[in-house]
């Protein structure tokens, strides 16, 4: 079966929203001191047979940027992410927004391989975010990814 990349729309909240709490437990991504409710932004997804496979979120932020929130592969390895963020991508462009950005903890060595394997760059660190993060979002993890390397 073909993976079709479409808009989000409103219609499309409450599937999202179970979907992301069964894979991360809340639909709310806590970014720059901001809790985001994923499944009410606007975003693409990607539907195999009638499955959502991945998603993708975003904001348009002052002076004409787009920020990603959350991009989501539920079946990896089979190019979904890469598929939705040429959507974002895309968009960004038609939109003439003057930076598309995003942002990951750096122990999300899968994710910032992944960007940076497409053009993008780190551009800042900012120290203890995710403790900040987690003032608005308690069920973000003590440990994160990079655990399993030691």
């Amino acid at each position: 079966m073909s993976i079709v990349i479409r808009k989000v729309s409103e219609k499309d909240n409450k599937t999202i929203a179970a979907l992301l709490t069964k894979h991360w437990q809340s639909a709310i991504m806590a970014v720059h001191g901001e809790a985001y409710d994923m499944s009410k932004l606007p975003g693409f997804m990607a539907v195999e047979s009638g499955r959502i496979v991945g998603l993708a979120t975003y904001i348009e932020t002052a002076g004409s940027s787009i920020e990603i929130i959350s991009l989501n592969s539920f079946s990896e390895n089979r190019g979904i992410g890469t598929k939705l963020l040429s959507a974002i991508i895309q968009f960004a462009t038609e939109k003439g927004a003057g930076r598309l950005f995003l942002t990951t903890t750096n122990d999300n060595i899968k994710a910032l391989d992944f960007y940076q394997k497409r053009g993008f760059s780190i551009s800042r660190f900012h120290p203890f975010a995710v403790r900040r993060a987690r003032k608005i979002k308690p069920g973000i993890p003590l440990k994160g990814a990079i655990t399993a390397f030691r």
